[in-house]
């Protein structure tokens, strides 16, 4: 899949390139709508939170630190056990789990109030009162719906990067 990023002026711009492009068999579910807080985007297929913030990056790596300090813990309980306790490898195990389950809860709190990075080179046409549609499209699809944005609204840039595996969560 790919995301395509389209800047427009407001959103009834938004709301009719939306139309247009659907009449051209792309779903609603593959537009997502940012916009400042002066937009209320009514009818407009809002981002989630998925792509709205860095949750994502949040949960991968409290679970990748949370899991390495949990291994670390539970290393450390076997090679100094307490005083006529045996431990095993459940304790590595629930040591890595714990801190993986721990990890991902408190990285993904913090990453969910951040704002998706990827929306850096945005925020002044976002500031200024523009609305951002990003739309997913499969591969082969990309060069056909660029064009037809051009065709429709040639000052438009389209901007195209690989979307994520786990947006769709």
């Amino acid at each position: 899949m790919r995301r395509l990023y389209v800047l427009l002026p407001d959103e009834a711009s938004c709301r009719r390139l939306i139309q247009e492009l659907e009449s051209q068999a792309i779903a609603h579910a593959q537009f997502h709508v940012v916009a400042g807080l002066m937009h209320a985007l009514q009818g407009l297929p809002k981002a989630s939170v998925w792509q709205r913030t860095e949750l994502r990056r949040g949960l991968v790596r409290g679970l990748v630190l949370g899991g390495g300090a949990g291994l670390l813990g539970g290393l450390l309980a076997i090679a100094f056990p307490p005083p006529g306790v045996l431990l095993g490898m459940e304790t590595l195990l629930g040591g890595m789990v714990a801190g993986a389950g721990f990890g991902a809860a408190i990285s993904g709190l913090i990453g969910s109030q951040e704002h998706n990075r990827e929306f850096d080179r945005f925020q002044d046409a976002l500031a200024a009162g523009e609305v951002l549609l990003l739309i997913d499209v499969p591969r082969h699809q990309e060069a056909r719906v660029r064009e037809r944005i051009q065709a429709l609204h040639g000052d438009l840039a389209v901007i195209s990067v690989a979307k994520p595996k786990t947006d769709s969560i």
